[in-house]
């Protein structure tokens, strides 16, 4: 029997990663939007949703609908919103369900809208603040009205909390879609330089941070287009990965990243696979299959510079 063929390492990399990715982009998520009468739930959807309504559902607390009624609806969501009006007191129901909601592990968010309102914001958060405190770290001050702390606090809020339905949410909302993909990017990035600090003998973890840089394209690409097929796939590769592959910006960053005081090989590693990764962003976003390499070493600079910042 003729023995079969095996398939290129790149070629098997992007059929098996472009599979379980395009997986994990159309896996379910729901979000449900919970809180009382008149708090902003339906325009908070919204704003998020932007004519889309297969994420959110909304849950209306009051009298005649109580805790044990929606209880299987909470524990089947992936997040829950907690809305309430700032201008308003945080009433039994709400105190009811964020303790059941902590006591069942569930995760959520304390979406205080309607900010934009009082004359003093402060002054009117202080009669609940030892309250409030025991949220601190889920608690998100918005007004949907004035679209203030949208983008800024919750949406990275609701992404950092999104877990393996990430990829879904970005492709199922638009105003999803640049955050997670810079969140892919620099976590991307992130897993590379560890890698890259690593020591082993030169080149050896060059195939690992290759295949992460294929596997962060793919899942832009999917972003994009969740219809993508294989031979797509690898066609985005090439143009995008083609005339500036990552070790020739790697030769490039060795020379620049002394003078803003990096030189490790960490860095080279981040700032080289945040410029691959804008580069693709930017070749589906605008379309443009001519990107120069001066446009890609732009990027992995500024990506330099940012990293000098930070550190």
């Amino acid at each position: 029997m003729k023995k079969r063929k095996k398939l290129p390492l790149k070629m098997r990399t992007i059929i098996k990663s472009l599979k379980k990715i395009k997986k994990e982009s159309i896996l379910p998520v729901s979000i449900l939007v919970a809180g009382e009468e008149d708090v902003g739930k339906n325009s908070l959807i919204d704003r998020l949703a932007i004519g889309s309504n297969e994420v959110f559902s909304t849950v209306e607390l009051s009298d005649k609908n109580i805790l044990p009624d929606f209880a299987s609806r909470l524990r089947k969501a992936n997040l829950i919103l907690v809305v309430v009006d700032v201008t308003g007191k945080i009433s039994k129901r709400i105190k009811n369900l964020l303790t059941y909601l902590e006591e069942s592990k569930l995760p959520f968010l304390l979406v205080i809208n309607k900010i934009d309102l009082p004359k003093n914001l402060e002054a009117q958060l202080e009669p609940a603040s030892n309250y409030l405190g025991k949220f601190v770290s889920k608690l998100v001050l918005i007004s949907v009205k004035k679209d203030i702390n949208i983008n800024n606090e919750l949406i990275p809020a609701i992404i950092d909390r999104s877990g393996e339905k990430k990829l879904s949410l970005a492709v199922s909302l638009p105003v999803f879609k640049l955050p997670i993909i810079e969140e892919i990017i620099k976590s991307t990035a992130a897993q590379n330089a560890a890698i890259a600090g690593i020591p082993i003998y030169p080149g050896a973890n060059m195939p690992i941070l290759t295949t992460n840089q294929i596997k962060m394209i793919l899942k832009i690409a999917v972003v994009y287009d969740k219809e993508i097929d294989v031979s797509r796939a690898k066609e985005v590769i090439m143009v995008v990965g083609g005339g500036f592959t990552f070790r020739a910006i790697a030769r490039g960053l060795v020379s620049f990243l002394p003078v803003i005081g990096l030189v490790t090989k960490a860095a080279i590693a981040y700032c080289g696979t945040v410029a691959i990764g804008k580069t693709a962003n930017k070749y589906f976003e605008k379309g443009i299959s001519d990107l120069s390499v001066d446009e890609t070493w732009d990027m992995a600079a500024e990506a330099a510079r940012k990293l000098k910042v930070v550190n």
